[in-house]
C-alpha cells in the first residue's frame, strides 16, 4: 500500500463502497476483456464518477425542478453510471470472444495438421499463432510463453479459457486436456473438435434465421407502432384540450349549442393534461424498449445479459420515433384550434 500513489490510494478507498463480490466479478470481467487495469482501481474510478454525477445532477435538478424530481434524476444518473462501467468491459469481452470463436475451428485444424506433421503439441500450438487469428494469436503466444517458461500445458490452457469469455473455447480446451491425459490421438481429436464447432455455428445460423420473425415483430412493435400510437394519443389530447378551452365550460356553451348530460359528467371528472400524458408515454416507451432489448437478445443469442448493449439504442430509437411522430402530427394538425 505504501508504494501506491495518492491517486491509487484514493481509488482503493473509494472502491470499498462496493461488496467484495464486485471485485471478484470485475477482476474476471477485466481479464476477459484484456483490460490491464486492477479491479480496485476500476471500481474506485466508477465510485468517484458515480459520486460526482449524483452530486451534479442533484444540485442542478433541485434548482430547476425541485427536490422530488432531483432525487429521481440522481437515482437514474447513478444507475446509468453503474451500467456504463459494467457495459464497457462486458462489451469488450463479448466482442473479443466472438472474434476468437470465429477463427477457433481453423486454429484447431491448424494445430491438428502440425501434430500430424510430427510436432509436439506445445510446438504445434505455437506454430498455429497466425496474425489473421486476431486476439486468438495473442492468447496462443501467451500460452507458448508460459509453457516454455515452465508452466504445464494443463495450467496454461486453463488460464487461456479464463481469459476468453467463450463457452466454445472452454469446451474445446476441456476436450483437449482430457484427450491429452488419456493419451488419445490428438490430431484426430482436434479435427473432430473443429468439425463440431463448425456444425455448431451452422446450427446457430439456422436458429437465427428461424427467429427472424420474432425479431421483426419486437422491433416493429416497440420502435415503430408503440411510439406512433402514443404520439397520436398525445396529439389527440392536445387537440381536445384546445377545443375544450375555446368552447368553455358546459354551463357557458353558446346559445343554440346542445348540452349532453353524459358529456357534462365526463368533462367534470379528473382532468389529465397533455403534458401528463406525454410524460406517461415517455415512461412507457422507455420501460418497453428497455425490456424489449433483453427479449431480443435472449431470442437471437440466448444470452440475456447481452441485451445491455441494445438498451441505449432501443430507448433512444423509441423516444426519437415518438417525438418525431408527435412533431409531424403537430405540423399536420397544428391549424386545428
Amino acid at each position: 500500500m505504501a508504494s501506491l500513489t495518492f491517486t491509487e490510494r484514493l481509488l482503493h478507498i473509494a472502491s470499498r463502497i462496493y461488496p467484495a463480490s464486485f471485485e471478484k466479478r470485475f477482476t474476471m470481467l477485466l481479464k476477459e476483456a484484456d483490460i490491464e487495469i486492477p479491479a480496485k482501481l476500476y471500481l474506485g474510478t466508477a465510485a468517484i464518477v458515480l459520486f460526482l454525477t449524483v452530486a451534479v445532477s442533484l444540485v442542478f435538478s433541485t434548482f430547476m425542478l425541485g427536490i422530488l424530481y432531483a432525487i429521481g434524476i440522481a437515482i437514474l444518473a447513478a444507475l446509468a453510471v453503474m451500467v456504463l462501467f459494467y457495459l464497457v468491459p462486458l462489451m469488450a469481452a463479448d466482442t473479443r470472444a466472438k472474434q476468437v470463436e470465429l477463427v477457433l475451428p481453423d486454429a484447431f485444424m491448424m494445430i491438428a495438421a502440425n501434430i500430424r506433421a510430427g510436432m509436439t503439441i506445445e510446438n504445434a500450438i505455437l506454430a498455429s499463432a497466425k496474425p489473421e487469428f486476431g486476439p486468438l494469436e495473442m492468447e496462443i503466444k501467451r500460452i507458448s510463453t508460459k509453457i516454455f517458461a515452465g508452466t504445464s500445458l494443463h495450467d496454461a490452457l486453463l488460464d487461456m479459457g479464463e481469459r476468453v469469455r467463450s463457452n466454445a473455447l472452454k469446451r474445446g480446451i476441456t476436450l483437449l486436456l482430457e484427450g491429452n491425459a488419456l493419451g488419445g490421438q490428438m490430431a484426430s481429436l482436434l479435427y473432430e473438435i473443429a468439425q463440431d464447432l463448425r456444425e455448431q455455428k451452422t446450427l446457430q445460423r439456422e436458429i437465427s434465421n428461424a427467429t427472424m420473425m420474432y425479431t421483426i415483430f419486437i422491433v416493429f412493435s416497440t420502435l415503430l407502432a408503440s411510439p406512433i400510437l402514443f404520439a397520436t394519443s398525445v396529439q389527440y389530447s392536445m387537440m381536445s384540450a384546445k377545443i375544450t378551452a375555446s368552447v368553455g365550460e358546459i354551463g357557458e356553451l353558446p346559445s343554440g349549442a346542445m348540452s349532453f348530460g353524459s358529456a357534462e359528467g365526463i368533462l367534470r371528472g379528473p382532468i389529465i393534461t397533455p403534458d401528463e400524458l406525454k410524460l406517461f408515454a415517455v415512461a412507457c416507451i422507455t420501460v418497453t424498449t428497455f425490456f424489449a432489448a433483453f427479449t431480443l437478445a435472449q431470442v437471437r443469442t440466448g444470452k440475456l445479459l447481452s441485451g445491455i448493449r441494445y438498451v441505449p439504442v432501443f430507448v433512444l430509437a423509441g423516444l426519437g420515433m415518438f417525438f418525431g411522430a408527435l412533431y409531424g402530427l403537430q405540423q399536420l394538425f397544428g391549424s386545428i384550434a
